[in-house]
């Protein structure tokens, strides 16, 4: 608060739109959500916006209110491709084949090459529990951009599904890498040990896990 009072008025939005920011990595999406929805006055068409909403709706695991979000978005701009990747793993928790399906085709049609395409078709088929296919699609994904955290955990859940252990802990720490703030890929690594009956291992990561995020149920 005492840093926002030293900054003149006409740039406090600036500062808003940082610290929303800041708080989203923090795994704080209540307070987030709070400075997003005040910065929707200022910018009510803002694309930007709604994806940062669905994101924080997304971190809460409020999966109706993060689609939604991220289907205005859409709507605003058809060829959005930011955070399509997130929005089909929304897909797939929910089971929606046929929205995760018709999300692939059009994501293809816009651009074929993007990361946040080739999760959403590994996605798709991780659905369909064809584990092998997937992992194509989500290497693919880091063919396209090899910083693609969300491909880098997915590989790796797509691993413990075909009980390749070793090669899950791999994408796992890959994903470690990528963004070590992100509680997923400590948590997998927790359920890989765990299954490993490793579980000294297993707890160290867990606690990386819960220490990034306290809240979360799991």
């Amino acid at each position: 608060e005492s840093l926002e009072q030293g900054i003149p008025q006409e740039q406090q939005w600036i500062y808003a739109f940082f610290l929303s920011q800041v708080l989203s990595e923090q795994q704080q999406p209540q307070v987030t959500l709070e400075l997003l929805t005040n910065l929707e006055a200022l910018f009510p068409q803002s694309t930007y916006l709604l994806s940062a909403k669905a994101l924080a709706h997304y971190s809460m695991r409020a999966y109706d209110a993060a689609e939604t979000h991220f289907n205005q978005a859409r709507e605003r701009d058809p060829h959005r491709l930011e955070h399509l990747d997130v929005l089909s793993d929304i897909l797939f928790v929910k089971e929606a084949r046929r929205e995760l399906s018709h999300l692939a085709r059009e994501a293809s049609r816009i651009d074929k090459f993007r990361a946040e395409t080739c999760v959403a078709i590994g996605n798709y088929y991780s659905l369909k529990r064809q584990h092998e296919r997937a992992v194509l699609y989500f290497r693919r994904a880091l063919r396209c951009n090899r910083q693609c955290l969300s491909a880098w955990i997915l590989i790796g859940h797509e691993y413990l599904e075909l009980k390749n252990t070793g090669a899950a802990i791999e994408a796992y720490r890959r994903a470690v890498d990528v963004n070590p703030r992100d509680f997923r890929a400590w948590y997998g690594l927790g359920q890989t040990y765990e299954i490993l009956q490793m579980f000294a291992y297993a707890l160290h990561y867990y606690g990386k896990a819960a220490a990034l995020k306290p809240y979360d149920a799991r």
